[in-house]
């Protein structure tokens, strides 16, 4: 059993398609200007530039998520109720400026004052900035 040819299939050496390390493949398409520097570095190294693209995507320092702070659930329930009764105010006060009934300016100032409140009061429970 000198031949590896011989050997069981479990002790013959493998051909390097089955031995590489590397089993991924990442494939991207750039423009002449992000390659042109690409090429550039990876001759400055001696390196292949896919070598060098590897090299600096995984030494590349890894920035740090920042999760949402998570929400508080009855925070928010208590302001979706007063933004549907804020909504629902609109509504009223829609439906009388479409009958042709007189609205106070000052009852839609008021209206519409509490209906952003409420939706800057919902942006700062989700954690949303403006």
């Amino acid at each position: 059993m000198e031949n590896s040819n011989d050997k069981p299939l479990s002790h013959r050496s493998r051909s390097g398609s089955e031995t590489r390390q590397r089993g991924r493949l990442l494939g991207i398409r750039l423009t002449p200007e992000e390659y042109a520097p690409l090429e550039q570095g990876a001759a400055n190294a001696g390196l292949k530039v896919a070598s060098h693209a590897r090299q600096l995507l995984v030494n590349a320092p890894r920035t740090r998520s920042r999760r949402r702070p998570l929400a508080d659930v009855a925070a928010l329930s208590a302001l979706y109720a007063q933004l549907a009764k804020s909504g629902s105010n609109l509504n009223q006060i829609a439906k009388q400026l479409n009958s042709g009934e007189r609205v106070l300016a000052e009852k839609i100032d008021k209206t519409l004052a509490a209906h952003w409140d409420i939706i800057s009061a919902l942006r700062v429970a989700l954690g949303v900035s403006e």
